[in-house]
């Protein structure tokens, strides 16, 4: 029987806080956390009032890594439906049409890394550490890792990590690019809200383009990626919000976004 969540969640002015909440365990992804993420996210989603979603953790952690106990007798069939597990919850996240930012307070090591990986802005603590120490453990990062720390940092940072499992410290990984935005421990949080609430204050349909275009672009020839832009700039210019902005704009008006 499914305990009590392992997340909690607020919503401030348009932006929710999604914490994890496991911190004896340093926030560990164990399945029910993962489960508890995933409905968090959801719900997320589907309400219109909020605009922004934060990842955080409770603690001295962001996420730790996966639950190891919960690896053991899975062989092979076991851990890869673990795998496509994590990778199913992660593209929600990675796929949200809502900018996800997180804000990495301590340790993002394994599925922890690949989760705040998986969101769109990165803002991390100057002591958070990061890493995918998984090959120390004869295995690889099953949650995304492969393929989005090289995405980010480049091939050969990303194999050098990926290769000796070390840990990346905050500063390093704000060279690498792997940290958008590093800050003082106690400025991560009251940061992380004021960055929420200028994209909140963005656009919507805009918004919501950025993040479409930006994913699926990505993935394409950039003669491809570029009809994309396109076509979201079609949609744009067909909205209430940006002939609303421009007639506000030239009559130097507030501009009021309606989100059509």
């Amino acid at each position: 029987m499914k305990g009590e969540s392992l997340i909690l969640t607020e919503v401030r002015d348009g932006i929710e806080i999604i914490t994890l909440n496991r911190p004896k365990a340093l926030n560990s992804l164990n399945s029910q956390i993962e489960d508890d993420l995933e409905c968090a996210i959801d719900d997320a989603l589907s309400n219109d009032d909020v605009k922004v979603i934060i990842i955080t953790g409770s603690g001295r952690a962001f996420a730790a890594g996966k639950d190891i106990p919960e690896f053991v007798k899975k062989g092979g069939e076991g851990m890869a439906q673990i795998s496509r597990r994590d990778h199913e919850i992660f593209s929600k996240i990675r796929k949200s049409t809502k900018p996800v930012i997180a804000a990495i307070n301590g340790l993002a090591l394994g599925g922890g890394l690949e989760l705040a990986m998986s969101c769109h802005i990165r803002i991390a603590s100057e002591k958070a550490i990061l890493g995918q120490p998984e090959v120390s453990l004869g295995a690889i990062p099953g949650a995304g890792g492969t393929q989005l720390l090289p995405r980010i940092i480049g091939k050969g940072a990303a194999l050098y990590y990926l290769l000796t499992g070390e840990n990346i410290p905050a500063k390093e990984a704000h060279r690498l690019g792997l940290i958008d935005k590093l800050v003082p421990a106690d400025m991560l949080m009251p940061t992380a809200i004021a960055v929420a609430k200028v994209i909140s204050q963005k656009g919507p349909i805009a918004v919501k383009q950025i993040l479409e275009i930006v994913n699926k672009g990505g993935e394409l020839p950039l003669d491809e990626a570029l009809r994309l832009e396109e076509e979201a700039w079609r949609v744009c210019g067909d909205s209430e919000d940006f002939n609303s902005a421009i007639k506000a704009f030239m009559e130097k008006k507030p501009v009021t976004f309606k989100g059509r």
